[in-house]
């Protein structure tokens, strides 16, 4: 009897021991490497909603249609057996009341894909589908490379299986009446170093040459914004990355890709105190862009380091970055979405230190 004691009392130190050995919120590293410097720059932050009507997510999309923000799908844990990859979609023309849309779009539960409006619709693209009404299979589990559109939230309706591979964390964005599908990774392994434009939403073709996708890199989670005919591609995770076969230096210089001549240059250095980050934001905000935090390359549990939760701007005349503040509005995040919205710049959800989020956030420059 005393040996089950001692071996039942043995399994629970060790669990206890693990279980603070791997908690990524415990004390250790040092606070002074770690800790949340407060936010000092030039926006004024409020918080709009500390709890909104839509389940707690990450990793979903959202953009601004017919006069409204709006959330589609992502990853909510809500226990075991409950529907945790998302399917629903939410408007809101103040940020503070959502309405619910449908809480079943047929393309299902979605992460790491694209919402962009074009044409006088909506178009999903992409991402990661889990179908978690059927069996547990790789036809129901599944990178995806179709394209939906809906002009009302609502009804979807199907319209292609897009010829750019199936993918999910790549970036989709319009530029002159033109949509434009930028990196991404399938099965966790494969980066795509490539951009894909449509005028339709139906039809493809590849924009860049193999000299010009070398400059791109293999690159998800990054962040992707435009001012005018110029998309900016800033960071990301990349293979490359973790086997060094990437400069580190380099890859904090911005690509920007124009879309009038379909060439890709490198910016400028961010600098020394700049560190690679993914899973963040970034846009285009009184004549700047802003870059906000997310989480280290090599590691997407570690938001809360000061290196990668600092803001940063980039001024596209000088092409040149200064640093905004050491601090973020809105806490140590990734995940998130941002969008501009009312002249103010909006994040969405996401996730931090105490989990997934359904909080919203504004950020202006008052005068």
């Amino acid at each position: 009897m005393k040996k089950i004691y001692w071996l039942l009392a043995s399994i629970v130190l060790v669990l206890i021991i693990l279980f603070v050995a791997c908690d990524s919120w415990s004390t250790y590293p040092p606070d002074g490497k770690y800790g949340k410097d407060e936010y000092d720059g030039d926006l004024t932050w409020t918080e709009v909603s500390s709890s909104s009507g839509w389940v707690k997510r990450y990793k979903h999309a959202s953009t601004v249609f017919n006069d409204c923000l709006w959330i589609l799908g992502g990853y909510g844990y809500q226990g075991m057996h409950k529907d945790s990859y998302l399917e629903d979609v939410w408007s809101s023309s103040d940020g503070v009341n959502w309405n619910l849309k449908t809480i079943d779009a047929p393309w299902h539960g979605r992460t790491g894909h694209s919402v962009v409006v074009f044409d006088n619709k909506m178009f999903l693209i992409g991402g990661y589908a889990v179908d978690e009404d059927a069996e547990n299979t790789h036809e129901t589990n599944h990178y995806m490379n179709d394209v939906w559109s809906s002009s009302d939230g609502i009804t979807w309706t199907k319209v292609t299986d897009a010829p750019f591979g199936e993918r999910a964390y790549h970036s989709a964005i319009v530029v002159d009446d033109t949509i434009y599908v930028i990196g991404g990774r399938r099965n966790g392994t494969y980066y795509y170093n490539d951009i894909w434009s449509s005028t339709d939403g139906e039809n493809w073709s590849q924009v860049l040459s193999d000299v010009q996708k070398v400059i791109l890199g293999k690159r998800a989670d990054m962040a992707v914004t435009s001012i005018g005919a110029n998309i900016y591609i800033q960071g990301g995770y990349t293979p490359d990355y973790e086997i060094a076969q990437v400069d580190q230096n380099d890859w904090k210089k911005i690509r920007i890709f124009d879309t009038e001549n379909k060439t890709i240059t490198k910016g400028t250095n961010p600098g020394n105190s700049y560190h690679n980050r993914a899973l963040m934001k970034m846009v285009p905000y009184d004549d700047e862009l802003y870059l906000f935090s997310g989480v280290e390359v090599r590691r997407e549990y570690n938001m809360d380091s000061n290196e990668v939760y600092s803001t940063w701007t980039y001024a596209d005349d000088t092409n040149s970055w200064s640093l905004d503040s050491s601090g973020s509005g809105f806490g140590p995040r990734y995940g998130y979405t941002a969008e501009i919205f009312d002249g103010k710049i909006w994040i969405l959800g996401g996730w931090s230190y105490t989990g997934s989020r359904n909080d919203v956030w504004t950020a202006e420059v008052e005068e």
